[in-house]
């Protein structure tokens, strides 16, 4: 008998899986543990026309020793109304404060005015973000208020309609202005174009199909995975926590009104996964919170594991 999985992945497209009750066995080339029965070839390398090179043995240790390291390359914020900038060992801006010189402002309840805000904060510090345009790259993807009255606002970095995976940032604002910036992300590589051998949605499929034995369904959105996942029964619900629409939390919080599903585990993938969002997100009925980029080798036996052990 086959268990059944319902997966909501970063894509934000949900996958819909079977999986086999017993681990399946995969010929994985790159696992260590597996061992092969090939023999050395019986061939005799020649060696009669082998030759030592003296000289170049002879020279090789009076040659001078050079050593060479790589030197973080920071970009100074040149607005002088920003401070405690903080820099990653790579030199890439990690976190500021400050309203910028021209105010990044916005009215408390108009969520477009927050993130006009944001842009506007972005291309401040774009450059010494090492990011080229910032109103392309980044992408809103949630704002809200905490109970402190502090406004937040959550962005997702792309490249040329690409995920970055690990590209996210957020600006927090106050009386009315974005006042810091924190985060994670890449620089603008300098290339014009690009074609990716695998978009992220195959490489789940692989993680999942190939090496997981996961039997998989795509559905569009959240809304559709509510739809279709009474009639699916599955043994676990896998979510992004950031999709489009409905998030990941409200896909979760809607599956659990479901008197079929109420009981089913649920686990959530995010990049975010500093201690208090894992225990928010474990509060809301997850077993357990898988950190992206993940890896494809070992996603699948993750997800068995957890599941397993719950």
């Amino acid at each position: 008998m086959k268990k059944k999985y319902i997966i909501l992945l970063s894509t934000c497209l949900i996958l819909l899986v079977g999986i086999q009750s017993k681990a399946q066995k995969t010929n994985n080339p790159f696992d260590v543990k597996q061992k092969t029965n090939l023999k050395s070839s019986d061939t005799k390398i020649p060696t009669s026309n082998l030759v030592e090179f003296t000289d170049i043995k002879a020279n090789k240790n009076n040659s001078p020793a050079y050593e060479f390291k790589s030197i973080p390359f920071k970009i100074p914020i040149a607005d002088k109304n920003l401070k405690n900038a903080q820099y990653e060992k790579n030199g890439l801006l990690m976190f500021v404060e400050g309203s910028p010189e021209n105010a990044a402002i916005y009215s408390s309840r108009d969520n477009e005015s927050i993130r006009n805000a944001a842009y506007s904060y972005l291309n401040t510090v774009g450059h010494s973000m090492q990011i080229k345009d910032v109103n392309n790259e980044f992408t809103s993807m949630k704002v809200w208020e905490d109970e402190l009255n502090i406004t937040h606002i959550k962005m997702q970095q792309y490249f040329q309609g690409i995920k970055v995976f690990g590209g996210q940032i957020i600006l927090h604002g106050s009386n009315g202005s974005i006042n810091v910036f924190n985060g994670t992300y890449f620089p603008t590589p300098n290339i014009d174009d690009f074609i990716p051998s695998y978009d992220e949605l195959s490489a789940e499929k692989i993680a999942l199909e190939d090496i997981g034995g996961f039997k998989l369904e795509v559905c569009s959105s959240g809304e559709e995975a509510i739809a279709k996942a009474e009639a699916f029964a599955p043994d676990l619900i896998l979510l992004d926590v950031m999709m489009p629409g409905i998030d990941g939390p409200q896909t979760l919080e809607a599956l659990q009104k479901i008197a079929s599903l109420k009981d089913v585990p649920a686990i959530f993938m995010t990049a975010k996964v500093q201690t208090q969002e894992v225990q928010h997100l474990k509060s809301l009925g997850a077993i357990e919170v898988i950190a992206k980029p993940f890896d494809p080798m070992s996603l699948a036996q993750t997800i068995r594991e957890t599941v397993n052990n719950s």
